[in-house]
């Protein structure tokens, strides 16, 4: 491996693997505020099932929840920058860019499944009238 001295460097004068680590952590970004915005407006349905215990326990207060998501995404964020240009770094931060893809992955799922299941007759049926309500 080179020195660092005689890595290439791109427009921010930052080595390449210090701008890939920026880049997930980017993307971790990204998703990390879809992901907080998925739960949000779900956490007001009445049938959805928070899997994250901790994430449970604070899903009633959304200044709550929002810190707590924003607050663990930063730490990580600041552990990952400050140990950029270290290899298990970068790789700790695609791996945590590529969970968080799959999460949105599932959140699309849920949705495509979720109006699925709104749009089925047979789920909007009211259980005491026996009969769609009338909109």
């Amino acid at each position: 491996m080179l020195p660092i001295e005689q890595r290439p460097v791109l427009w921010l004068g930052w080595p390449l693997r210090d701008r890939r680590v920026v880049l997930a952590l980017m993307a971790v970004w990204v998703f990390n505020y879809f992901d907080l915005n998925f739960t949000m407006v779900e956490s007001q349905r009445y049938d959805f099932v928070e899997l994250n215990p901790v994430a449970k326990q604070v899903l009633g207060s959304p200044q709550g929840l929002a810190a707590y998501k924003l607050t663990l995404v930063a730490f990580g964020s600041v552990i990952l920058l400050a140990f950029r240009r270290e290899r298990v770094a970068e790789l700790s931060a695609w791996l945590l860019a590529a969970v968080y893809a799959y999460v949105i992955v599932r959140w699309n799922i849920y949705y495509a499944i979720l109006v699925e299941c709104l749009n089925d007759p047979a789920t909007n049926v009211d259980p005491i009238l026996g009969f769609l309500p009338a909109t």
